[in-house]
């Protein structure tokens, strides 16, 4: 959602995302989420975004390797982002993002 004028909020859509998920905001308006989309092979992946308060919305893949699956789940005030992925080894794992 985008914040309009106090108190009042829009939709935000991401045109190749077929859900989204904002999962935290901090306190300079920055959201941390994940939107799902569809692979050339048909299944579904994931991938993590963030978007600044002016609206700006940058997508970005934790580890290399998780192309298909990345979730971000918190934000703090400095814009560090903390979630989880899985490689090819469908391994699970915890990341730390750092502006």
């Amino acid at each position: 959602m985008r914040r309009g004028s106090p108190g009042r909020y829009r939709i935000v859509h991401r045109k190749c995302a077929q859900s989204r998920a904002p999962r935290s905001i901090n306190s300079k308006g920055v959201i941390a989420g994940f939107y799902e989309y569809y692979l050339a092979n048909g299944s579904v992946g994931t991938a993590t975004f963030l978007r600044s308060s002016s609206g700006n919305i940058m997508t970005f893949v934790p580890p290399p390797g998780s192309e298909t699956f990345g979730v971000a789940f918190g934000i703090n005030r400095a814009g560090a982002v903390t979630g989880q992925y899985s490689g090819d080894d469908n391994v699970i794992r915890g990341y730390l993002r750092t502006p």
